[in-house]
């Protein structure tokens, strides 16, 4: 990335935008765990999960280091694809790796063919 490139990039904004969009998921994912286990209803915990991916994920969409993944020039619903500059650092890679953990347990898995 050039230089002028770089001085186009507001990386204070984007960890900004990235804090508070994980924040926000944090909170919303914690409060539907304890009012699922209060209540004794554990649906509440996966729809406060997926109710703060679909909060949190288009809000991340919004940085300059994630994009929608596209395939044969269709873009692949449900798919975003996290660009070279999204996961240079150690830190950064090892955040997309945990939010893909996170999500795992609550994925389908495919059909056998």
């Amino acid at each position: 990335m050039s230089k002028e490139e770089k001085d186009k990039v507001d990386i204070k904004g984007i960890a900004t935008v990235f804090n508070n969009v994980m924040f926000g998921m944090a909170l919303i994912y914690d409060y539907g765990y304890f009012i699922s286990h209060k209540l004794k209803k554990p649906t509440i915990e996966n729809i406060s999960f997926f109710g703060a991916i679909l909060i949190g994920i288009p809000k991340a969409v919004e940085n300059n280091f994630v994009v929608p993944m596209e395939m044969s020039g269709k873009t692949m619903k449900g798919y975003i694809f996290v660009t070279e500059e999204g996961h240079k650092s150690n830190k950064d890679l090892s955040y997309w790796i945990q939010l893909c953990l996170d999500f795992n347990p609550f994925a389908k898995s495919s059909k056998k063919k």
